[in-house]
């Protein structure tokens, strides 16, 4: 008897299997088909990504070797232009290349240029808030150069961002840019190395050290 009613309940769970699969199949098949589908454009688009990230690495390491042994100024318009390419993208090739273009400026005296494009930085969202906060004080200084604010009004400024948290690890970015500019990369390798340690034992974004490549070669 017992194995008779287990025959009958097999029958109707089997039934209604059939009949679940009769009314449903095309939906299922669907899904499945839509989930290989989401699986495979998934992993294209982390491919494409990273592709996009080597190549504009690749790009930048060009840009540098133009940068580090200019002996004409074809040659600085060459690096010039390759960064100026990389603004295009939207890996973090494209803040530090705004960085260094920022940087030339600044170096060539085009103080207003400089401070622009430090303030366009700042204001990015999406940009790591250790780069922002570093660009932030870096227009500080451009603008005091260009005599556009008073050294009351820069002393203020840095005040206002002495609240952020980032502030004491941008000011050591901020201290070896300025050893940059001086000529000191020997000081400047030191302060970077001692940030990039720092960096990473508080957990922050390793950004940053992408910016030891402004100068040493």
């Amino acid at each position: 008897m017992t194995d008779i009613l287990d025959s009958v309940i097999e029958d109707l769970k089997q039934e209604k299997i059939h009949t679940a699969m009769r009314r449903y199949g095309k939906f299922l098949i669907l899904l499945i088909v839509l989930l290989l589908i989401c699986g495979l454009l998934f992993n294209w688009w982390k491919a494409h990504k990273e592709n996009l990230l080597h190549a504009e690495a690749a790009e930048y390491i060009k840009a540098h070797h133009f940068l580090n042994k200019v002996t004409s100024q074809q040659m600085l318009q060459e690096g010039v232009g390759r960064l100026e390419k990389l603004l295009e993208g939207n890996t973090v090739y494209a803040t530090v290349a705004a960085l260094n273009l920022a940087n030339i400026h600044d170096a060539m005296g085009n103080f207003n240029k400089a401070a622009h494009i430090y303030g366009t930085i700042e204001g990015n969202k999406h940009v790591d808030q250790s780069l922002r906060a570093f660009s932030g004080l870096m227009r500080i200084a451009s603008y005091l150069r260009a005599e556009k604010i008073t050294n009351e009004e820069g002393l203020k400024m840095l005040q206002e961002r002495h609240r952020v948290p980032t502030f004491s690890y941008s000011r050591q970015l901020l201290e070896a840019s300025l050893l940059i500019q001086d000529n000191k990369k020997d000081k400047a390798r030191a302060l970077l190395d001692n940030t990039r340690v720092t960096a990473f034992k508080d957990q922050q974004n390793s950004i940053p050290a992408l910016l030891s490549t402004l100068v040493i070669d």
